[in-house]
């Protein structure tokens, strides 16, 4: 067993193309720490050939499995992988849920980005504040509509991520909505929305944030 497995290992190592088919093999193998390591070295190798069988995986019956699945195609980056992980984002394990979002992060792609925006109606609100965070980090502005919507959300780490989302893509596109935010009723909202405009830096959200030194929470005040 543990010479299968140093040989997968070995082979995630080296990264050739060649390694491919061997490792498929190992999916099926029938010691679990082999199945495992097979599926993070064919993330490592990178090829569009392992694709298919690493869709296969996001079904098997072990959760570590598919969860190495989806980081894997997500290292890959290939939009032919995209739709089989959104189906991931109603797995029952919820580790599995958040790396598939993550994997359709690191794709980056117009496609991807679009799903991630479709995830913030997802019930889950681990997975909406998931593809919040995805988006900050891909820094798109066309997710900025989708990313105001959010400040409406009713989990409020929801609404304080979306926000800190707004401030990182910069966009004076979010200004007005940022600027709303400053009189939402939670607290870490309209910090954070007056942390956003600071990193956005125009002249235009000046005056708003002047008010918002008489506001009553401490840190509010403290962040404008």
């Amino acid at each position: 067993d543990s010479v299968r497995w140093s040989a997968v290992e070995a082979l995630g190592k080296i990264g050739s193309d060649t390694a491919i088919s061997a490792l498929v093999t190992a999916l099926n193998d029938p010691k679990y720490p082999v199945r495992c390591s097979a599926v993070e070295a064919l993330g490592k190798i990178g090829s569009d050939t392992a694709i298919p069988e690493l869709v296969r995986s996001l079904n098997n019956p072990d959760s570590y499995l598919r969860m190495s699945a989806a980081e894997s195609l997500g290292k890959i980056g290939s939009d032919t992988a995209i739709l089989e992980l959104v189906k991931a984002f109603n797995d029952p394990n919820y580790p599995v849920r958040w790396t598939a979002v993550e994997a359709l992060e690191k794709i980056g792609s117009d496609t991807a980005i679009l799903e991630l925006v479709k995830a913030f109606n997802h019930p889950d609100s681990y997975v909406r504040i998931s593809a919040v965070e995805a988006l900050e980090k891909i820094g798109s502005d066309t997710a900025i509509p989708e990313l105001v919507k959010a400040l409406n959300d009713p989990k409020y780490f929801v609404r304080k991520s979306a926000v800190e989302a707004l401030g990182k893509i910069g966009s004076d596109t979010a200004i007005p909505e940022l600027v709303k935010a400053l009189n939402n009723p939670d607290s870490y909202v309209r910090m954070s929305a007056a942390e956003a405009l600071g990193k956005i830096g125009s002249d235009t959200s000046i005056p708003e944030l002047v008010k918002t030194l008489k506001d009553p929470d401490y840190y509010v005040r403290m962040s404008a």
